[in-house]
């Protein structure tokens, strides 16, 4: 049977006419659909100009609809079984002025807009279908995944295996053959009085490489549908799991001896899961021990995506790499969905700038400490100019067992701890002691230049 009529939305056959059919595409301009038996479900094929079916076989319960342009041709071996629907159409294609062009990648979430369907002829838009599919050169269905949506209550149906998803929620929906799926987080319906606007969270199996065209239709609160309008194409690009790290602020500025920090963050894109496992492996050198984790916990970032951002805190020493001299540091990333990545930090410890500082104290001998680490005077610290640090003297007794009091600091300062400012050039910070002396003999006692007297004793 070869149809070529031209009438708007006119049924030439109808074995059982569906409440709001929507036809799956308008794009190739000519269909010949394969030899082939469909599963039940719903199904609907658009072009803008012919379509032919051969051995085409629609089952009980399946829900197919043709629309063409110009001619719909049934050819012999093509059956519509007891129970089943078929429509077909021959009518002009609605085409808006505008056309979407959505992106998305293999095994990752993206969130693609369908923005202001509006087929003329709908007033308070209740809800709609939106349909993408795949066309091989010669105009031959490869894939589809058929969406019906009610705006109130948000409601995203798979329609060729019935699976629903209540917005606003969690969850997600795949299609019967497993090529797309939508996931309630970030999935919006937004409806006007003339028209609708959709955000779907989409992801595509490797499967579904390709360019799929869109097409929708809508229906009003009291049930009227609309010709289909022709949104454009969603292109799905082949993926491969992979991870990536970036590391702030570049170049790290270290000084030497001095606890500094910087950020990495870890992205897994393409199939990563906000649960999945990143291990870490430092293979230096570095001049000092970084404090990279063994492993991260993927989260969902602002953007969606599973990410982690970590603080590496990092102390340069002299050993192994020279001080003055710029150097990279390398970190692997390892998960089995991706294989391993690199990160390159590059740090730098100058020297221009850093001091001999002494730290003594009299006697010597004595402990004193500087950021509360102790040294036994008289040491010496590597520090950069300009840079803070604590010192701090306490009562003590000497390794000979005499005990000491602390009474000053080199510049008259009785206060322990306290803050130094590391100046330009070398310079000695001293801690003064006193001997400590314990009188058994009930007489009043004065301290005088470092001595305890008895006051019996004064001249």
């Amino acid at each position: 049977m070869r149809i070529t009529e031209r009438a708007p939305l006119l049924p030439i056959v109808v074995i059982t006419l569906c409440a709001h059919m929507t036809v799956l595409a308008q794009e190739p301009s000519n269909i010949t659909l394969p030899t082939t038996t469909l599963t039940p479900g719903r199904y609907a094929y658009q072009a803008s100009n012919s379509i032919t079916a051969n051995s085409f076989t629609i089952p009980t319960s399946a829900n197919v609809t043709f629309q063409a342009g110009s001619t719909i041709t049934l050819n012999p071996g093509f059956s519509a079984l007891t129970g089943s629907s078929f429509n077909a159409y021959v009518n002009p294609v609605y085409i808006p002025g505008t056309t979407m062009s959505g992106h998305a990648t293999a095994n990752s979430a993206e969130v693609i807009p369908f923005n202001n369907i509006a087929p003329p002829g709908v007033q308070s838009v209740a809800g709609g279908d939106i349909y993408l599919q795949a066309f091989d050169n010669n105009g031959n269905l490869l894939r589809q995944c058929p969406i019906s949506f009610l705006a109130s209550p948000g409601l995203i149906v798979m329609t060729d295996n019935g699976q629903q998803l209540s917005l606003p929620g969690s969850g997600s929906i795949t299609n019967g053959t497993g090529e797309c799926t939508v996931s309630a987080q970030g999935t919006t319906i937004t409806p006007g009085s003339t028209n609708v606007s959709l955000a779907m969270n989409m992801t595509f199996s490797a499967a579904a490489v390709g360019t799929y065209v869109v097409t929708a239709d809508t229906f009003d609160t009291t049930g009227d549908l609309s010709p289909l309008e022709y949104l454009g194409t969603v292109a799905v690009a082949q993926g491969s799991p992979t991870i990536t790290m970036t590391a702030f602020p570049l170049p790290v500025v270290a000084p030497f001896n001095q606890a500094t920090s910087f950020s990495v963050t870890i992205t897994g894109l393409n199939g990563f899961t906000n649960s999945d496992t990143v291990t870490l492996t430092p293979v230096g050198p570095w001049p000092g021990s970084p404090g990279f984790p063994s492993s991260v916990t993927l989260s969902s970032d602002n953007n969606g995506n599973p990410s982690q951002t970590i603080m590496v805190p990092f102390t340069a020493t002299s050993n192994p790499v020279p001080l003055g001299a710029d150097f990279y540091y390398e970190v692997n990333a390892y998960n089995s969905k991706s294989g391993t990545i690199g990160l390159w930090v590059e740090l730098q410890v100058p020297t221009s700038s850093t001091v001999t500082q002494t730290i003594t104290s009299t006697p010597v001998g004595l402990i004193v400490t500087a950021d509360g680490e102790p040294c036994t005077t008289p040491c010496t610290a590597q520090w950069v100019a300009g840079s803070q640090h604590i010192l701090a003297a306490a009562s003590q007794t000497a390794a000979n067992g005499t005990p000491y009091v602390f009474t000053n600091w080199w510049d008259g300062e009785t206060l322990s701890p306290r803050g130094i400012t590391v100046p330009s050039t070398s310079t000695t910070y001293t801690a003064n002691f006193a001997t400590q002396v314990t009188m058994s003999d009930p007489k009043d006692y004065i301290y005088l230049k470092g001595r305890v007297i008895a006051i019996d004793d004064v001249p």
